[in-house]
């Protein structure tokens, strides 16, 4: 990300990075998100951070603490369950709808999708799954009438 030095980030490229770094396990439940680390690898300014940081704040996806700085918000098994079951309800009516769509381009780019999916699986490369299975999914959930 610091390789681009004439160019400064904006905040919003700062939050998905650290959006994708969160969701690809780079960053983990707990894990404090240290500014000064940020800017490093950013090469963003302070305040651009730090605006960042108030953006996945209110996203629920750190934790903001006075005198302790920024983490990552820890979920409840509670929580995570009720997230995947309400994921698993639009899912069923995206996958239904998506069976029902008469195009085969969007089916044979499901297939694509999946042998990548298949390939990285096991090769212990996280991010990689982690990408290639967002991917799947969000073909799937494109094509519905559903907003997630």
């Amino acid at each position: 990300m610091a390789d681009e030095p004439d160019r400064i980030l904006s905040a919003a490229e700062v939050a998905a990075w650290l959006r994708e770094r969160i969701r690809t396990g780079r960053a983990v439940q707990g894990q404090r998100l240290v500014e000064a680390d940020i800017i490093r690898e950013t090469g963003a300014t302070r305040s651009r951070v730090r605006e960042a940081l108030q953006r996945l704040e209110s996203e629920g996806l750190i934790v903001i603490e006075e005198f302790r700085g920024a983490s990552v918000r820890r979920f409840g098994r509670d929580e995570i369950r009720q997230i995947y079951r309400a994921r698993m309800v639009l899912e069923g009516l995206a996958a239904h709808d998506f069976a029902l769509a008469d195009d085969p381009a969007r089916k044979a780019q499901l297939v694509e999708l999946q042998e990548r999916l298949n390939a990285v699986e096991n090769t212990g490369d996280h991010p990689a799954f982690v990408r290639a299975n967002d991917a799947w999914h969000a073909l799937i959930l494109d094509g519905a009438d559903i907003l997630v």
